[in-house]
């Protein structure tokens, strides 16, 4: 299929008619359209899949309607939004044409009608297809379309999915586009085929036994096949929380949460009072100290002094004097003249004159107690004094410490508050990764679930299949149909092994033709797999940059265009159709020396190129691509808000 022409009447900044003719020159198959950010490039992309299949992303149906109509309509006026394409295919030239007509109504507007036309030329004459939809999907599917009339969102996001291992959905493509459906098909309604068993005709009087088994193990077949869709919802189910935790964990652990740094704010704040407190607490401490312990401080050396007096004023110390004694014990001794230890006690010995002396300073003599008394008060009054000078030292250290902890704390909260002005609140990325997380589990559950279902199912239904082949045995009619049955699973097997060495054979195929493209554009190491359904992954000794990426869809495209180029030339009956690749602000996210490689594989891509570009992206590719260029266009705003855009064609844009 080769576009020849888009025809767009007050479709979206489009406002009246607007034509651009396609090249469809072998040597010079590409058409450039540029324009600057919000001039209608991605309309113009959109323009294609909704003529086609009425399909679009914009938000609302009258969207389409050129805003100037819209602001021109008066109430109860109508217009028509039209895209036209014009297309070369299987030998013929077809003219595609959807049309929405809109009418104002009270300051609204709504659909007033939609038409869809498909006509061909046949000997000049005109004539409309019946089927229009089911032509349009023949010719290019619709599931199919997305990789051909790629947006820039788009192309990012097949990026990010090959980046993930999650590309199955190129599977689909593959299948239709290298012609593999034909088995798949093949092989669904050969099985459909074996798990029905005809027993009309069948007699005996089993045959009531035998509907009961054949009610059975269909109603199993239904159930089976509910319960494996819904598991296969639920595992859908499974990998998308498990990619969005991912996402979550991947946010978290890039962003700085606020919540964090909140946190450890807190945290050095509390210590940081902590640390104020306790510079308080030494103040206090230490004033009550001082007012405690200063007065003797102070008279320390007056207590010296009288502590040397008391001394000399007796020479028996305190510690001295027994314990419990008294001066009616001493009058006892003196006057039985003996000691309990039986040392003679007598006048004009030593032994009296120092029970004499002790007569004074021992109960009830009030003099030696107070002596006693007074030295050993003074003494502790002393030590008391003497502590105040270290105590005060030691407490002035501790403050000097808790300032400088104060000061360094300080400090880490003016950094913090720095870094929580900048910080990003994850209170609701943290709040979504919990909830994907108990989704996941739930999933898991589920999957358990089914699992065990679909075994209990399988199990009941290989029972009641044995059961039922072994009553078909018993009669002629019977071993007639499991006969029938043994053939067709052959022929699926048959079938099955086809498919498996035609599709390995095109899936290396494919493989080689994306690595040899690849390789055409970025000089490095780099190998792409592709798994039973079609998850593509990629190998590289440094990970693939997003331009990277974005290359790998283009080779990706690249490779499988070109097998389908060979499928075409080995089986020319297939009559396999080339498919024109349409991509919107392709270049954007590449650099200089990418987009120059890129330019170089791009016209080898497809057989046909229509690339809507940025005017300082298209400078580089124009002049890069130039003698392959056969038709380059211009968008040109028409007013300062880019809502009214005219194409006009480029002479100097190509040859």
């Amino acid at each position: 299929m080769l576009i020849k022409k888009i025809v767009l009447k007050n479709f979206r900044q489009y406002d009246g008619e607007n034509e651009i003719i396609f090249s469809v020159e072998p040597e010079k198959n590409i058409t450039f359209v540029l324009g600057g950010t919000g001039f209608g490039k991605t309309t113009l992309c959109q323009s294609f899949r909704w003529c086609l299949y009425g399909k679009s992303d914009f938000k609302k149906p009258e969207d389409i309607l050129s805003q100037k109509k819209i602001d021109s309509l008066k109430d109860g006026q109508s217009c028509p939004a039209t895209v036209s394409l014009e297309i070369s295919h299987g030998g013929k030239d077809y003219i595609i044409t959807r049309t929405s007509t809109y009418r104002k109504k009270n300051d609204k507007f709504g659909e007033l009608s939609l038409q869809f036309h498909v006509y061909y030329i046949e000997n000049g004459v005109q004539k409309e297809v019946s089927n229009k939809q089911e032509f349009v999907n023949e010719i290019i599917p619709e599931e199919l379309s997305e990789y051909f009339f790629l947006s820039g969102e788009k192309i990012e996001a097949m990026s990010d999915d090959i980046k993930k291992g999650k590309s199955r959905a190129f599977g689909e493509a593959v299948n239709t586009l290298l012609d593999l459906d034909y088995y798949k098909n093949a092989i669904r309604h050969l099985k459909s085929i074996s798990k029905e068993y005809s027993v009309s005709g069948i007699s005996g009087n089993f045959n009531e036994k035998l509907n009961q088994l054949n009610s059975k193990i269909s109603s199993n077949v239904k159930n089976l096949e509910t319960f494996e869709n819904q598991m296969k919802e639920e595992e859908d189910s499974r990998d998308y929380h498990l990619e969005k935790i991912a996402e979550y964990k991947s946010k978290l652990k890039n962003i700085e949460s606020s919540k964090e740094i909140a946190e450890k704010r807190e945290s050095k704040q509390n210590e940081c009072t902590k640390q104020k407190n306790r510079i308080e607490q030494e103040y206090k401490s230490g004033i009550l100290d001082f007012v405690k312990s200063s007065p003797y401080f102070f008279a320390r050396h007056a207590m010296d002094a009288m502590l040397d007096y008391l001394k000399e004023a007796s020479d028996i110390e305190s510690d001295d004097i027994p314990d419990k004694l008294h001066a009616d014990l001493i009058d006892w001794i003196e006057k039985r003249g003996k000691c309990i230890c039986g040392t003679c006690i007598n006048k004009n010995e030593a032994s009296f004159d120092l029970l004499e002396k002790w007569r004074h300073i021992v109960p009830p003599e009030s003099l030696g107690t107070l002596i006693s008394t007074v030295r050993r008060e003074t003494q502790d009054k002393k030590r008391f004094g003497e502590d105040l000078w270290n105590n005060l030292k030691a407490r002035k250290e501790r403050v000097i410490d808790y300032l400088e902890s104060i000061d360094g704390l300080e400090e880490e909260i003016k950094v913090l508050d720095e870094r929580l002005a900048k910080a990003e609140d994850t209170s609701e990325i943290e709040r979504n990764l919990k909830l994907s997380t108990k989704d996941l589990e739930d999933s898991k559950e589920k999957i358990t679930n089914y699992q065990r279902l679909i075994y209990n199912i399988k199990s009941e239904s290989d029972r009641l299949k044995r059961e039922r082949e072994n009553l078909l045995e018993t009669s002629e009619e019977g071993r007639k149909v499991l006969e029938w049955k043994k053939i067709t699973d052959k022929l699926v097997k048959d079938f099955e092994e086809e498919l498996s060495k035609d599709e390995q054979e095109k899936k290396q195929n494919l493989v080689n033709a994306v690595q040899n493209a690849f390789k055409k554009i970025y000089d490095a190491d780099f190998t792409i797999s592709i798994d039973d359904e079609y998850n593509i992954t990629t190998t590289s000794k440094k990970e693939l940059s997003t331009g990277q990426g974005l290359s790998v869809i283009f080779a990706f495209l690249s490779g499988l265009l070109d097998v389908i180029k060979q499928n075409r030339e080995e089986n020319a009956e297939m009559q396999l159709e080339s498919y024109p690749l349409v991509l919107d602000a392709p270049f954007s996210v590449l650099d200089k020396e990418r987009i120059i490689s890129l330019c170089d594989v791009l016209p080898k891509v497809s057989e046909q190129i229509i690339v809507f570009i940025k005017d300082v992206d298209g400078e580089i590719a124009r002049e890069r691509m130039f003698s392959k260029i056969g038709r380059s266009y211009k968008l040109v705003p028409m007013d300062k808000s880019f809502q009214c855009t005219k194409v006009e064609e480029d002479k100097n844009g190509f040859v």
